[in-house]
């Protein structure tokens, strides 16, 4: 892991994993930022999620056609390189570890584990996608408990503890007041 990576964590429960989400891109706003998740359905429901919130994202999974891959993938590294230029936008990508290699897109300021990686080779690729070419990046997993087991592992083979990863800072007074929001759109997310 490069030096200029700050990797942090925050603890919650499963079911709070979008309102810790929607909390932190507040917190990023006008920073471009890549959402994993393990499954190929929690990326089309946080892609939708996050369109009903109005948040502009773009979604990148393998049964997605290649065109629309690129188009998106397109569209997301325009946004990256306009942030880079000043211009007062986000960029938001929402894939599966599809997008975890290979991707030449040097300036993400932000990487986001919304769901935790099944081993330290994943983590690694997506943490990388950010802190390049000798920039400042910043990663954030999600940990529900079920998560504990596979995060433990990644930490023993990254020889490193928890400790050694800063806890996000969050303020609960926000979190409490934008809660309602999210759950009322979760709700109709599923109705739809």
């Amino acid at each position: 892991m490069p030096a200029s990576l700050t990797e942090m964590l925050v603890r919650c429960r499963n079911d709070e994993k979008a309102l810790y989400l929607y909390y932190y891109l507040q917190q990023k706003r006008g920073e471009s930022i890549i959402i994993f998740c393990n499954a190929i359905t929690a990326t089309r429901r946080l892609n939708s999620l996050l369109d009903f919130l109005k948040i502009k994202n773009y979604c990148l999974h393998s049964k997605m056609q290649q065109r629309q891959r690129l188009k998106n993938l397109e569209k997301f590294k325009r946004g990256v390189n306009e942030i880079e230029a000043g211009v007062d936008t986000s960029a938001i990508l929402v894939c599966t570890d599809v997008a975890a290699r290979g991707l030449d897109i040097p300036y993400v300021g932000n990487v986001l584990h919304y769901q935790c990686p099944w081993n330290a080779e994943i983590y690694v690729h997506r943490c990388g996608r950010t802190a390049r070419v000798g920039r400042d990046g910043e990663c954030l997993a999600l940990l529900a408990p079920e998560d504990n087991k596979a995060f433990k592992g990644i930490c023993q083979v990254l020889k490193k503890t928890e400790d050694d990863l800063q806890m996000f800072d969050v303020k609960y007074s926000v979190l409490e007041k934008i809660k309602p929001l999210i759950d009322q759109a979760k709700v109709i997310e599923k109705s739809v």
